[in-house]
């Protein structure tokens, strides 16, 4: 009798906690508040609730569940607004709170009103991306044509003000792009010399430069020789006249006629007994001129 009855005795006893366990009941809760939906880059937390006590109401299994979890939840909360001071009642969070803490939560209640948050604006520098580690190098007979064109244009690092101070400039990282045949985008890397720094944030942290390249060709122009500076009393006589200027001309630019302008300064032709070097002081900025032939001239002054 003694074993039916202790046998009896348990199984009642477990169809009670099965009972028990599987109504609904009140439980506290304590919750970790982290926030989102502000610009973090601009903006820095000085105070917020990071802590929500819930009073919630869920099954017994749901909260034995939970208490055998030693680690706090979490709960996201996209903060809205636009101002440095922000807040979101607790009530408008029941689909937030029964998503992201279970879906075992049937109601939910707090004696905290609202979650509030106060940001700070952080200082801010402003600089224009440096491309002097960067190596571009162009397929035979391809060039730039133009000038290259950098997006975004400037990047803004904010942060404390000391810590601002302490960089000089934003630049990309070293890298080469080798073989550039056709115009194209190019994304960089900035070297992200701020974050050694501590609490400095970039508005961008990588770069794109479009490169305009176009096909160059090698063509010849013959230049009349000028002289630069001359007294007007006398005159030059310069052997040759003509010189033979090369330059790559872009593909595209071939019919057009380019202006050229060589020269001989007149204090070298009286400096000078025999030859006079030349200079290219003019030419169109679409060419490349690469050399001048003959690059020296016979200059005789005649008085």
């Amino acid at each position: 009798m003694a074993k039916q009855f202790l046998a009896i005795l348990t199984v009642t006893a477990l169809v009670w906690l099965v009972v028990s366990m599987s109504e609904t009941s009140e439980y506290p809760c304590t919750v970790k508040v982290e926030y989102e939906g502000y610009d973090d880059v601009r903006y820095s937390l000085l105070q917020a609730d990071t802590a929500l006590l819930l009073q919630i109401q869920c099954s017994g299994y749901d909260a034995l569940l939970r208490s055998l979890n030693n680690e706090t939840p979490t709960l996201k909360v996209k903060m809205p607004g636009s101002g440095l001071h922000r807040s979101i009642a607790v009530a408008s969070l029941s689909g937030v709170i029964q998503t992201q803490l279970g879906s075992g939560i049937v109601k939910y209640s707090s004696q905290k009103d609202s979650l509030r948050i106060v940001l700070a604006a952080r200082s801010h520098r402003t600089f224009r991306p440096q491309l002097d580690d960067v190596k571009f190098t162009f397929a035979e007979q391809c060039g730039l044509y133009g000038e290259p064109v950098i997006s975004p244009a400037e990047i803004v690092l904010y942060g404390p003000e000391d810590l601002l101070d302490k960089i000089p400039e934003v630049r990309a990282k070293k890298t080469q792009i080798d073989n550039i045949s056709e115009s194209s985008t190019i994304e960089l890397e900035l070297d992200p010399v701020w974050r050694s720094l501590g609490d400095v944030k970039a508005s961008n942290t990588k770069i794109n430069v479009y490169l305009p390249v176009e096909n160059y060709v090698e063509r010849e122009f013959r230049i009349p020789v000028q002289v630069e500076g001359a007294d007007t009393n006398v005159r030059i006589r310069i052997y040759p006249e003509n010189v033979t200027v090369r330059a790559w001309v872009p593909a595209s630019d071939l019919a057009r006629s380019p202006d050229l302008k060589v020269v001989v300064n007149y204090s070298d032709v009286l400096a000078e007994n025999n030859s006079v070097r030349l200079r290219l002081v003019e030419y169109s900025s679409y060419l490349r001129p690469h050399s001048i032939e003959p690059n020296e001239v016979q200059c005789i002054v005649i008085k």
